[in-house]
């Protein structure tokens, strides 16, 4: 199976158990902080890299849950951009 033929659903179902432990990874952080833990120690580092690499996770399934079964697109959806615009831009790129 490739991540292309995850569903909506699959991927939502996913997220949603990951959600749980980010939060306790989140709150792992904020205690190490203030108990003093220094950026460079090793402890700090693998849970800063834990919670970095769920976070990405995260991300990632909340486009797959959006998009569904095909790969997220090279260009994202523009958002706040007016129609105007749109045609400007369209009309640009078709004369080059």
């Amino acid at each position: 199976m490739k991540s292309s033929e995850v569903t909506r659903r699959q991927a939502r179902i996913v997220k949603k158990r990951l959600e749980p432990t980010r939060e306790y990874l989140i709150q792992l952080r904020r205690r190490m902080n203030k108990r003093g833990f220094h950026a460079d120690d090793e402890l700090m580092g693998l849970v800063i890299a834990a919670d970095l690499a769920i976070q990405s996770l995260c991300n990632y399934l909340t486009i797959r849950s959006r998009e569904g079964p095909t790969a997220p697109s090279a260009e994202p959806p523009s958002v706040g951009i007016s129609k105007r615009a749109l045609e400007i831009r369209d009309r640009q790129q078709g004369n080059r």
